[in-house]
C-alpha cells in the first residue's frame, strides 16, 4: 500500500510545518506583547502628562482672571486719575483766570496808590510848611522862653544832612551861658508812634554825629511838635524823654541834652 504510506508521510510533514509555523506565530505574539508593554507605559505617561496641562491650563486661565480684573481695577482708577486730573487742570485754569483778574485790580490799585501818593506828595509840600510855620512860631514865642532859652538865631530852619532831615534846628543859649542846638520835628497831628519815630530818629547816637560833622555843635534838645496832640502822647514823650508842644505852648519838657 504505497500510496497509504505516502500520503501518510506527506501528511506528517504538513503537520510538522504547521507546528513551525505555529511555533513562528508565538514567537511572534511573545515579541508584539513585548513591544506593546513599553508602549501602553507611554500611554500611561502621555495622559499623565496630558492631565498635568490640562491642569496648568486651568491655573493659567485663573491667574488670566485675576489679571483681568486687576486690569479693570486699574483702567477704573485711571479714568478716576484722568477724571481728577481735568478736575485739576479746570481748577488750575480758573485759578489762573483769577490769579489774571487779581493782578490787574493789583494793578489799578497800584496806580491809584502811586496817584494818590503824589498827591499826598503836593499835599504835604503845601501842607507841610505852614505847619512848620507855626510850630516854629510857637516854639520861637513860648516853648524857648518858658524853658529860659535864648534863641541865637532869628528863626528856625529846617536843615537836611546826607539824607537826614530835621524839620526845625535853631542854636539856644541857656542862663548860664551854655549853647544847644534845639532839633524840632513837626507834625499836623501827633500820635504815640510819632513819639517812637522821633526818639529813633533824633536820639540816635548816629545821626547826632552826622549833623556834628556838618556843623552843628551840640550838646542837642529834643522836640516834637504837632497842631494836634493826641490823647496819652504826652505820657509817651516824659518816658523817651523828648519835649512836646504845640502852638498853645509846652506840654512836655524835654529831656537832658544829648552831646551826640
Amino acid at each position: 500500500m504505497p500510496a497509504l504510506e505516502e500520503r501518510i508521510t506527506a501528511l506528517e510533514a504538513a503537520v510538522s510545518r504547521l507546528t513551525e509555523a505555529l511555533t513562528d506565530t508565538v514567537a511572534t505574539l511573545k515579541d508584539l506583547a513585548g513591544s506593546l508593554k513599553p508602549t501602553a507605559g507611554l500611554l500611561q505617561e502621555l495622559a499623565a502628562l496630558v492631565e498635568n496641562l490640562v491642569e496648568a491650563q486651568a491655573r493659567i486661565e485663573k491667574r488670566l482672571e485675576v489679571l483681568e480684573g486687576r486690569v479693570d481695577r486699574l483702567e477704573a482708577a485711571l479714568t478716576r486719575l484722568a477724571e481728577a486730573q481735568a478736575g485739576t487742570e479746570k481748577r488750575l485754569e480758573e485759578l489762573a483766570r483769577a490769579q489774571a483778574e487779581t493782578e490787574k485790580r493789583l494793578a489799578g490799585l497800584i496806580r491809584v496808590t502811586e496817584r494818590q501818593e503824589r498827591e499826598l506828595g503836593r499835599l504835604s509840600q503845601r501842607i507841610g510848611p505852614v505847619v512848620e510855620s507855626q510850630l516854629a512860631a510857637a516854639l520861637l514865642k513860648k516853648v524857648l522862653p518858658a524853658r529860659s532859652l535864648t534863641p541865637l538865631e532869628t528863626r528856625a530852619r529846617p536843615v537836611e544832612v546826607n539824607g537826614l532831615e530835621v524839620d526845625l534846628v535853631i542854636r539856644v543859649r541857656d542862663p548860664a551861658g551854655r549853647t544847644f542846638q534845639v532839633l524840632a520835628e513837626c507834625r499836623g497831628r501827633v500820635r504815640t508812634r510819632d513819639v517812637r519815630e522821633v526818639a529813633a530818629k533824633l536820639k540816635n547816637p548816629k545821626n547826632l554825629a552826622r549833623l556834628k560833622g556838618a556843623g552843628l555843635d551840640g550838646p542837642f534838645i529834643v522836640y516834637l511838635g504837632g497842631l494836634q496832640v493826641y490823647h496819652g502822647v504826652e505820657e509817651a514823650a516824659g518816658r523817651a524823654g523828648i519835649g512836646l508842644f504845640d502852638p498853645a505852648g509846652e506840654l512836655v519838657p524835654a529831656g537832658p541834652a544829648l552831646s551826640g
